[in-house]
């Protein structure tokens, strides 16, 4: 995160890259209730599957953003 930060605001880009992780670890209870609350075992997986292609799909449209970005601080 400090590789692509305007150096000026570096402490809250890292601050708030560790407060999503934070969040994220938070956010873990979900996988518990999601497997007591489906019926089916292959439901609570195909809910996991669907968040993280989601998640990929908006990571790999940053990708040219991220790295036009990277490379003007260069």
């Amino acid at each position: 995160m400090s590789k692509i930060a305007p150096k000026h605001i570096q402490g809250i880009c890292q601050g708030l890259w560790l407060s999503a992780t934070a969040i994220g670890n938070l956010l873990i209870f979900i996988g518990p209730i999601l497997f007591n609350q489906l019926p089916k075992l292959w439901m609570c997986w195909l809910v996991f599957m669907i968040i993280s292609l989601v998640a990929m799909l908006i990571m790999f449209g940053m990708l040219k953003w991220l790295e036009r970005i990277t490379s003007q601080q260069q």
